[in-house]
């Protein structure tokens, strides 16, 4: 048998009924009434008989096929959510084979930091293809400390298809919100007072199965000095059989459960051959063993033969497969005897631990489970530097299949001392740790690495400090140091080998993107491309999806719209597997509902960023949910929806503020103003605006989002030559990069200003180099976000020439499409007396809280009242207030 095969089957394997088990019916028809809810949980403390009780309760609903059970056993190494639910996964598929097609893929693209979004599609699937009753168990459940897995967990029990049960065993209670669901009469529980021997059931044990023929009062005094706990009747049974005065032995026995346990477990090992109890104290420190496994670290070469032995014997040995190759102690019995070799053998643990960690490394092939046993067995020997090796050994491959908080997880294992002596983990762990937002430790690693490259061999320093550099670039970017960044990935490129795909690839992109935060948009486009061209070389499916996702965003801003439309739709096959999509995918939806909002379609926009959103949430794609939530909110607006930005504005501040990243917090209270300036909360923008005071020269796209908004908010100061002083001191700075949708923007808000100042040849020569730019590109939303003095200016604008057709479009766009857009915005205009073309500012006595005409979020009215309209209009407002009327249709911002 192949044991690097076996070591995740154990695992799924259900303990066979034992041939001492006692019947106990009134537990069995606890069990099975339990169907009926979503939830059982079998909770008592080691030793109390929970998986025996269950598993053969299990056994026998199979056997009578009345529901089908996928079992399984977890252990420490379950308790990230990769591996939880690839084990969950696992085990379901020995029922349903085909989950191997339609859930794996997802499972082997999980981003670490937030996995639960494969969980609908896994429930779904299970929908689609549970036809009979399921049970679902999972044993040993207090191994499991993760919050994001009980909360997964949680959410698995909410939304549980009809036929299917899950049945947790566990030493505790489980963080679940059991009083809800025990409310709800959605949960069935067991406890120790449950699974306690009543008196007769002792007596079936120790008579029926042990063979011990004790008389009644010597099974009720036992019954009672081990209040029924079903481990301490087996010990004692096992202690008395050669035992002359039972009645003696039963009256040796008092204290608690830990105290006659010590004791029972002493009087057994006692009584074993020198040889097997040898054998018992030494295999102690594994979790699973197999003979091959035993013989290596006991150095003999009978360990089949003692197994089999120690079997025979009722000496706690839990067979994990059908052939009897793995097996496991009993908890508490290894907790036992872990403790006595400690006692009489510590000096040889190391070696012991040592003899293991070297058999799971030879035999490891790959498999992560034996590997994190080699590394495990390392580290308990003492050779923290082995472990390390081994770590750095399997490192690359991890990455690949995209185990990262398996890699964390051992990394954060070594000691700090190893990671300041050894490059190579420290590199790694920081590396690790940069894709999981944990940035803090990250300068002080890389720092450590600096300090010991010059420990590793003279031909591998110059590719390490390439390591280190590559790493740092990211590190400094987001500090907002780009042309440190851009010197750093140059220079990690330049020395690092063409093996070293993780180091190579994250300098490439920390490059592309320093150059598109600097601003350097034609430099960031080349670097975008060769990132590229690296992840579909290296095969690297999230670095690829994100490149692109990056290199479409530059394009946005550039205002090529058909290119990064293309470059969106490129990213999405390879986001989704099957017919599933990845969080990543969530990041080219949400681009191209940012091209569908420029293009001024918002109701394809609502969709996509909706849609992106909520996936990208699922995988917590950074850079993807602030695009989206800034898209969303300037959506909303455009929409009138108050409310709705207000909100989104609200969880964009959330989000950044959680990053702790300076740019993204910026960007987020940016558009909160934004929000308060279109909501008439100009109190509030104008004090972010005394706070925020951005830069001319700051060329990132965010930076230019702020200071659109910035100069939106001097406007309705009425700041007017403060405004133009700004935008004419950044135009000339972006002009050389290629910044197509911020000169639109800058344009269109230079002739706005104009306007305000009523030089309106001067605003007609910005608004046609606004044209000119948009035009060919198919930009519209811009030019509608600005609001009544543009849709006035393009009112008065020619009508020949392709300029004039683009301008007409702009204005029809104006104008609204609906019948209520128009109700609304005649409405508006009589009410104001903007039924004309004059701009005057509606009476006091009239409407006081109307937001001033340079801002209204209605589009206003281009063509003037006809006189029927006029006529209805007066008709109108003396039957019902023009003011409800206003607020009903949704399409203008009132109070």
């Amino acid at each position: 048998m192949d044991a690097t095969r076996q070591i995740l089957a154990t695992k799924l394997y259900m303990p066979p009924p034992t041939a001492t088990f006692v019947p106990r019916p009134r537990l069995f028809d606890r069990l099975q009434a339990g169907l009926r809810h979503p939830l059982t949980t079998v909770i008592a403390p080691a030793g109390f008989g929970k998986t025996t009780l269950v598993s053969t309760w299990a056994a026998q609903i199979m056997a009578a096929k009345t529901a089908s059970v996928a079992w399984l056993t977890l252990d420490t190494y379950d308790d990230t959510p990769p591996d939880f639910w690839a084990a969950v996964v696992a085990a379901l598929q020995t029922i349903y084979p085909a989950l191997e097609q339609e859930i794996l893929p997802l499972l082997s693209s999980m981003p670490p930091s937030s996995p639960e979004y494969f969980l609908p599609p896994l429930i779904n699937t299970l929908a689609k293809q549970i036809s009979s009753p399921l049970v679902l168990i999972l044993d040993d459940y207090q191994e499991i400390n993760a919050p994001a897995i009980h909360e997964a967990v949680i959410f698995l029990i909410d939304h549980l298809p009809p036929p299917m049960h899950l049945l947790l065993i566990s030493r505790s209670d489980p963080p679940l919100p059991l009083a809800r669901l025990r409310a709800r009469g959605r949960l069935t529980e067991m406890q120790a007072a449950d699974l306690r021997f009543r008196p007769e059931e002792a007596a079936d044990f120790l008579n029926e199965m042990m063979g011990l023929q004790l008389p009644p009062d010597v099974i009720a005094t036992l019954e009672s000095r081990t209040e029924g706990w079903v481990t301490g009747l087996h010990l004692v049974a096992l202690s008395m059989q050669n035992q002359a005065d039972h009645a003696s032995f039963v009256r040796s026995l008092s204290g608690s459960h830990h105290y006659i346990m010590d004791y029972l477990v002493e009087e057994v090992l006692q009584r074993q051959p020198p040889p097997i109890r040898n054998f018992l104290l030494q295999t102690a420190i594994l979790n699973r063993l197999c003979a091959p496994l035993c013989d290596a670290v006991t150095g003999s070469t009978e360990a089949l033969t003692t197994l089999d032995t120690v079997r025979r014997a009722n000496l706690f040995l839990i067979p994990l497969d059908d052939e009897r190759y793995w097996y496991r102690y009993h908890q508490l019995f290894v907790e036992m005897l872990r403790a006595r070799l400690f006692q009489e053998q510590p000096a040889h643990i190391p070696e012991l631990h040592r003899r293991a960690s070297l058999w799971y490394a030879e035999y490891a092939a790959g498999e992560t489970a034996m590997q994190g046993e080699a590394i495990r067995h390392a580290l308990a020997a003492g050779d923290s530097e082995r472990a390390a090796r081994l770590i750095v050994e399997v490192a690359e491959s991890l990455w690949t299949r995209n185990e990262l908080i398996t890699l964390r997880s051992w990394l954060m294992l070594l000691p700090p001392a190893v990671l300041r002596a050894h490059p190579r983990p420290a590199v790694m762990l920081a590396q690790v740790l940069l894709t999981n937002d944990a940035f803090a430790e990250v300068p002080s690693l890389l720092d450590a690495a600096a300090l010991s490259q010059n420990n590793l061999p003279a031909e591998d320093q110059a590719a390490m400090a390439g390591r280190i550099a590559a790493t740092r670039s990211h590190v400094v970017r987001l500090a907002g140091r780009y042309g440190e960044a851009i010197t750093l990935a140059e220079e990690a490129l330049a020395v690092l080998p063409e093996n070293a795909h993780i180091s190579r690839a994250l300098a490439a992109l920390g490059l592309a993107m320093a150059y598109h935060m600097q601003g350097t948009l034609p430099a960031a486009g080349s670097k975008y491309r060769d990132a590229i061209a690296l992840g579909q070389t290296i095969g690297e499916r999230f670095f690829e999806i994100t490149t692109r996702c990056m290199y479409g965003r530059l394009l946005l801003d550039r205002g090529n719209l058909l290119e990064a439309e293309a470059t969106f739709q490129q990213a999405l096959p390879r986001a989704t597997l099957e017919t599933q999509r990845l969080p990543i995918a969530g990041w080219a939806l949400i681009g191209l509902g940012l091209v569908a909002y420029i293009r001024h379609d918002l109701h394809k926009a609502e969709e996509l960023l909706t849609e992106g959103l909520e996936l990208t949430r699922r995988g917590s794609v950074r850079n993807a949910i602030y695009n989206g939530s800034s898209a969303l909110i300037r959506l909303r607006l455009a929409q009138g929806d108050q409310e709705g930005a207000r909100a989104a504005a609200a969880q964009f501040v959330a989000d950044a503020q959680a990053s702790q990243i300076p740019h993204f917090i910026h960007w987020a209270e940016a558009m909160q103003a934004l929000v308060n300036l279109h909501c008439n909360n100009l109190p509030a923008a104008i004090q972010w605006a005394h706070l925020a005071q951005p830069r001319a020269d700051a060329l990132m796209f965010t930076d230019k989002m702020i200071f659109a908004v910035f100069i939106r908010v001097l406007l309705a100061m009425g700041q007017i030559d403060a405004a133009q002083g700004r935008i004419r001191a950044q135009r000339p700075l972006i002009a050389p990069y290629d910044h197509v949708a911020t000169q639109i923007e800058l344009y269109l808000l230079d002739a706005v200003a104009l306007m305000a100042k009523e030089d309106r040849n001067a605003a007609c020569i910005a608004l046609d180099s606004a044209l000119a730019m948009a035009a060919p590109r198919g930009i519209v939303q811009p030019f509608l976000d600005a609001g009544e003095p543009i849709a006035r200016l393009l009112h008065e604008h020619p009508r020949s020439g392709p300029l004039g057709n683009f301008a007409g479009q702009l204005l029809a766009t104006f104008a609204g499409e609906t019948p209520d857009a128009r109700l609304a915005q005649a409405l508006y205009a009589f009410e104001t007396g903007l039924d004309t073309q004059d701009e005057l500012q509606p009476e006091p006595e009239i409407l006081p809280v109307l937001p001033q005409p340079l801002f209204i979020p209605a589009r206003p009215l281009i063509e003037p009242l006809s006189e029927r309209e006029r006529e209805c209009c007066n008709t109108w407002r003396q039957v019902f207030p023009i003011r409800k009327l206003l607020t009903n249709l949704s399409l203008v911002c009132l109070p």
